[in-house]
């Protein structure tokens, strides 16, 4: 299957078009929506979407397709999974948020989404009393500020804050009960393209073209560590904030993995571990550090399993007819 190789980010005229950010109350829930991001894996099963208009749910023990959603007019580009009641929430390039029954795999209901560019990323918090989405859902809150696409964002609901990385190479902390940005994050000298955040602790790791990596102290409002990858754009990250670890997806095929104790100004600069196995750029990780598992999808069209204690791939899904860009994942 041939590999489908990503283009540079799209640079849009500042001021002929406005990015932003959208907050979506679900009565007491909230879904934050700004971009790209693509699919979701819960349980051992992988609820994933991509540039062919289409989610899949598979089986991982299996290795099976279980069941192929189609609605999305566009390309899907986010989705949140809430696996105890096997519903899922997915935004598309077509400018709607769809609610998923994945027993059916029927759309209950399609939301209109404002943003002139689509639905590129959004994250929910499901544990927020009530999360049913069959009620009224409506913007509260547009949060302006980026200069260009945003391409990842984060959500704590304890505390109201939300964080955003963008094109225009920062990443911003938002205040949502003011609207506003709290802080802005300047180190990266190209576009900001994943980020993961211990909000716990107030820390993020910041991932960007320029192929490096930032660990944050978000309660200064400093770069504390840099990483530099050797594989061109990073272009997702997991992190185990306990172990303090990371493992980053590059646009030369390749995973990192990383010691977030080193990396500059803390010593020498690190090599990092290199898992090899994907064709094309990798789009997106997610990892279950205490099972030493990991899932990437790649430009390649492709999903590898990995096993990140033998440092080798040792599954292989294939379905999608495009580019999978992007994974979150919690192991049973």
């Amino acid at each position: 299957m041939r590999a489908v190789r990503s283009s540079a980010p799209r640079k849009q005229a500042l001021g002929a078009q406005r990015l932003f950010v959208t907050l979506v109350r679900v009565r007491r829930q909230l879904v934050l929506s700004g971009r790209p991001v693509w699919f979701m894996l819960i349980g051992a099963w992988l609820f994933e979407g991509s540039r062919d208009h289409r989610l899949i749910l598979w089986d991982l023990e299996r290795a099976e397709c279980v069941r192929e959603l189609e609605g999305h007019g566009g390309a899907v580009q986010c989705a949140a999974v809430h696996w105890g009641s096997k519903r899922a929430l997915s935004g598309g390039h077509d400018g709607s948020l769809q609610l998923w029954d994945l027993e059916s795999g029927s759309a209950l209901r399609t939301y209109r989404y404002s943003g002139r560019s689509g639905c590129g990323a959004c994250t929910a918090d499901w544990d927020v009393g009530l999360w049913n989405l069959h009620h009224a859902v409506h913007a509260v809150a547009e949060l302006r500020g980026h200069e260009d696409l945003v391409q990842c964002v984060s959500l704590h609901v304890a505390s109201l804050r939300a964080a955003s990385g963008s094109d225009d190479c920062t990443v911003r902390i938002w205040c949502l009960r003011r609207g506003a940005a709290q802080q802005e994050l300047r180190g990266h000298r190209s576009g900001v393209h994943c980020l993961a955040v211990d909000w716990e602790a107030d820390r993020a790791l910041s991932g960007s073209h320029d192929g490096s990596l930032v660990l944050w102290d978000l309660g200064r409002g400093a770069e504390l560590r840099r990483f530099q990858a050797n594989g061109g754009w990073v272009r997702c990250v997991s992190v185990d904030w306990r172990g303090l670890r990371a493992l980053s997806g590059s646009e030369d095929g390749k995973l990192r993995l990383w010691d977030l104790r080193g990396g500059e100004p803390a010593g020498a600069s690190q090599q990092p571990q290199e898992l090899a196995g994907h064709s094309g750029a990798v789009q997106c990780v997610c990892a279950d550090w205490d099972q030493h598992r990991a899932v990437s999808g790649s430009d390649d069209c492709s999903l590898l399993v990995w096993d990140l204690g033998a440092r080798r791939a040792d599954g292989l899904l294939r379905g999608h007819r495009s580019s999978i860009r992007s994974v979150a994942a919690m192991w049973s």
